[in-house]
């Protein structure tokens, strides 16, 4: 593991997703890396300052202070500090002068902009017990009749049509057995994602910067079936390999690195050229693409538009 060159560390009071935490946190080259304490070689959260702004000014918050054993006091204090955005989160930082919030904010400043730190290992999530009983039971249920049943009460009908449809297709290609194994696999992961969802362990927020990755690939799909000259196999395979590192960014903190892995082979088994051959270009996959296409397109509608509200 290399390591992280540190140009200005400490322990930091900070909010975010509606909670104020102490971290450990260390400036390098671009990136703001935050663990539970110093020496720590693994990260809870690491912000990137690549593309980050920076707003002065801390929010009003309640600090409890004993008065006795048995009473506590609710005061507001206002303490100096600042506004960090990266990625669409927002993370207020809060000190105890003037002076350190100053040393900060301007180290900040002088690291938006650069390449984020080499070398970064992100420690995994625990899970909460409940979250850990409903992941046992997702991997137990996902080759089941249950996790397809997830999938329809989150997505629809539709969605585990998408499901059935590439089954067939790498039926055809390859035979029941391998069709059966990517399913399962698609299920898993799926499922995976939902109940991360769920249990507020990946937020809207944050499944929504999957969109302009999504977007790249439902419109190949649309466009494909839609118009069989348009079919660009490369350009989907490449489209389809963005939106898997967006998801495994999304999830890495949450599950093994066995899953990230079926994840990223998962998606570039199913866009293929050979697999995508049979859907866009065979004649075998003539009853699929009108169907697909009517589904995506409805998707589409639907996702984009909630999208704006």
């Amino acid at each position: 593991m290399a390591e992280v060159k540190a140009e200005r560390e400490g322990l930091i009071h900070f909010f975010v997703k509606d909670k104020w935490k102490d971290k450990h946190v260390v400036l390098s080259s671009g990136s703001l890396l935050l663990a539970k304490k110093k020496g720590d070689t693994e990260y809870d959260v690491a912000i990137s300052l690549k593309v980050a702004t920076v707003k002065e000014g801390s929010p009003s918050v309640v600090v409890e202070e004993k008065e006795d054993k048995n009473k506590k006091k609710k005061e507001k204090k206002d303490k100096p500090g600042f506004l960090v955005n990266s990625d669409g989160t927002d993370y207020y930082f809060q000190f105890e002068n003037d002076k350190d919030s100053k040393a900060w904010l301007d180290a900040i400043k002088a690291n938006c902009g650069k390449d984020v730190a080499k070398g970064v290992t992100l420690a995994k999530k625990k899970q909460s017990a409940m979250m850990s009983m409903k992941k046992n039971i997702s991997g137990k249920a996902a080759t089941s009749g249950a996790g397809k049943s997830l999938i329809k009460e989150e997505l629809g009908k539709s969605g585990v049509r998408v499901i059935e449809i590439m089954k067939e297709i790498i039926t055809l290609h390859e035979g029941k057995k391998k069709a059966t194994e990517v399913e399962d696999n698609v299920i898993r992961f799926a499922v995976k994602i939902l109940l991360l969802h769920k249990n507020k362990d990946i937020t809207t927020q944050e499944l929504m910067k999957t969109l302009p990755y999504l977007r790249a690939v439902w419109s190949n799909l649309i466009d494909f079936c839609e118009m069989s000259f348009a079919y660009e196999p490369a350009v989907l395979a490449k489209n389809a390999a963005e939106l898997s590192e967006c998801f495994v960014k999304l999830i890495q903190q949450h599950v093994t690195d066995k899953t990230l892995e079926m994840v990223k082979e998962t998606i570039t088994y199913c866009t293929q050229e050979k697999i995508m051959d049979r859907l866009f270009k065979d004649s075998e996959g003539d009853p699929f693409k009108k169907e697909l296409e009517a589904i995506v397109r409805k998707a589409w509608i639907k996702l984009f538009k909630d999208a704006k509200k």
